[in-house]
């Protein structure tokens, strides 16, 4: 962790500074690599989002955020990959020399886009997390929807996002809006944490008051 000191006063997903140059190898190195996940659905630079809960794919291929602006007015689920994602491009000269005198010789790379779905959410229980979860299948999204759980999928089919990405040769897409499945309401405040039993087809939810529902759901 030592060579991150100082890190948090110029981070940037490219850096254009020399003081950011000095950090520089963290962000294109092969392994241990840091990276900045900037792009979320319309964001504004006036704005300033907090993740309140984030989650990995069960297979590893995103991950999966509930987040909201800071004075609460806007939320949403997000899903970003987590997969390689680079382009390469020429590094020009000055920065050439300077990352080859840090001992980094390898092309400059820039990240693409890296947000897959998203989805606006209620802005009620300001203040609380709202934890989400994932069916162990990683085909359902559960994140909470004011007095009851929403449950979202990657398309119409429920299809599991390696399907989606493959099929038919297309590009996997990018900023789609995620499908709402169902919505269930059995709770009398807000919903603030769900999870999918990893071997029944059983879903939990709890909320403000204490009350905690069990379901079966039956897509």
């Amino acid at each position: 962790m030592e060579d991150m000191e100082g890190i948090e006063d110029f981070i940037r997903p490219v850096p254009f500074f020399q003081e950011e140059l000095e950090h520089g190898h963290i962000f294109y190195r092969k392994r241990n690599r840091v990276e900045v996940v900037n792009d979320f659905p319309n964001y504004h630079t006036s704005e300033y989002l907090c993740i309140s809960s984030l989650i990995v794919h069960p297979q590893g291929w995103n991950m999966i955020s509930r987040m909201s602006t800071d004075d609460d007015n806007l939320e949403y689920t997000c899903v970003h990959d987590i997969q390689d994602n680079y382009s390469t491009i020429a590094l020009h000269e000055e920065g050439k020399e300077f990352f080859e005198c840090h001992g980094y010789h390898k092309p400059f790379k820039v990240i693409h886009s890296r947000l897959l779905y998203y989805i606006d959410e209620p802005s009620d229980g300001k203040g609380y997390i709202k934890e989400l979860s994932v069916s162990p299948d990683g085909r359902l999204i559960c994140s909470s929807f004011g007095y009851g759980v929403r449950l979202l999928a990657f398309n119409t089919g429920l299809s599991e996002l390696c399907d989606i990405k493959h099929s038919n040769s297309e590009v996997s897409p990018r900023r789609a809006k995620l499908h709402e499945v169902t919505t269930m309401s059995n709770h009398r405040q807000t919903v603030l944490t769900s999870a999918f039993s990893p071997n029944q087809c059983l879903l939990v939810s709890g909320c403000l008051n204490g009350r905690v529902v069990f379901y079966n759901p039956r897509l």
